[in-house]
């Protein structure tokens, strides 16, 4: 009985050996041996830049492709997956799964939720360009509005046709901070009537 030699480990791209169809340490004759391989399996990180997080995907085989998620954010417009947080690279769901990857979201700002215009004012606070969407919830003893979205609410120091109980409007104008409302904070945080645009 005679034990062949085993050549140096094949290699095949995309796959992993893991050894040899049968035995082949006491050879009685003629003798073919496969290579058995495994295919690898990659792993898909999502990085949504908002605060709802998606979970990972795991287990995709090398070579297939995926379904990429469309996401949704107030005042962005999603513009696709990329590779890198500089956004260079985009992958589609047209592309081959080669190796573990993180797919960053990219967006483009359309308006601010008042969230983030609050946040911009509180950077800001003598006075900082905004722009967001939002429906008129109520009015103040001067007939000022205040208008909400999902994320919150803020005063607008304006009259205007189109602030109109239940209205939703955009509003592109100057937030900044006022000092003399420290008892009424719902009152900090305003848009000025100064060049406010307002439309439905």
């Amino acid at each position: 009985l005679t034990a062949a030699i085993p050549p140096s480990e094949p290699s095949k791209v995309g796959y992993t050996f893991v050894g040899w169809d049968k035995e082949f340490d006491a050879i009685t004759g003629d003798l073919e041996v496969i290579a058995v391989y495994e295919i690898n399996t990659y792993s898909v990180s999502f990085i949504t830049n908002q605060s709802t997080s998606l979970p990972s995907l795991e287990g995709i085989e090398h070579g297939d492709t995926i379904d990429l998620p469309t996401l949704q954010k107030l005042g962005s417009i999603f513009l696709g997956w990329y590779l890198d947080a500089e956004y260079q690279n985009e992958f589609t769901n047209t592309q081959e799964v080669t190796t573990n990857i993180t797919l960053y979201a990219k967006w483009q700002i359309e308006y601010y939720s008042v969230n983030e215009v609050k946040e911009r004012i509180d950077q800001n606070a003598s006075g900082v360009s905004v722009e967001f969407v939002g429906v008129v919830i109520g009015f103040d003893s001067m007939g000022y509005a205040h208008v909400a979205d999902e994320t919150g609410s803020i005063y607008v120091r304006a009259k205007h046709a189109q602030l109109y109980l239940g209205n939703q409007v955009r509003i592109t104008g100057i937030g900044f901070v006022y000092m003399g409302t420290a008892s009424y904070p719902e009152y900090t945080r305003q848009i000025q009537e100064a060049g406010i645009l307002i439309s439905a």
